[in-house]
């Protein structure tokens, strides 16, 4: 998804638009064509887990597998759950994974 400016900048965030260089990922050119800025638009699509340790080390990355909004990672280089309330939905996973695991055993024991 891209925003459009009027004079056919391309821009993937809605927050910063044109403000910033790092948003602006391409144009469109009068002709018609689109030409991209590779760089730029890696920084919004490229899956930072793969080079965040502390992704890498999170019980929950198979299931989110890092996607939050990249805006927290550029402007200020720290990982978006440190800096939102997902990092409170990844402890209320870990428990429901233990609490589940807890209750498996505990049937497993009741079967014996």
């Amino acid at each position: 998804n891209f925003i459009v400016g009027a004079d056919g900048k391309l821009m993937k965030c809605t927050i910063v638009l044109d403000k910033k260089d790092n948003n602006i990922v391409g144009h469109i050119t009068p002709e018609g064509d689109m030409v991209m800025n590779v760089d730029n638009m890696a920084l919004w699509t490229e899956p930072a887990f793969q080079s965040d340790t502390g992704c890498q080390k999170c019980a929950i990355l198979p299931t989110c597998l890092g996607i939050s909004c990249p805006l927290i990672r550029i402007e200020n280089n720290e990982s978006p759950c440190d800096a939102t309330p997902k990092k409170n939905v990844r402890n209320e996973v870990l428990l429901a994974m233990e609490t589940a695991e807890q209750r498996s055993q505990e049937v497993l024991v009741n079967f014996d």
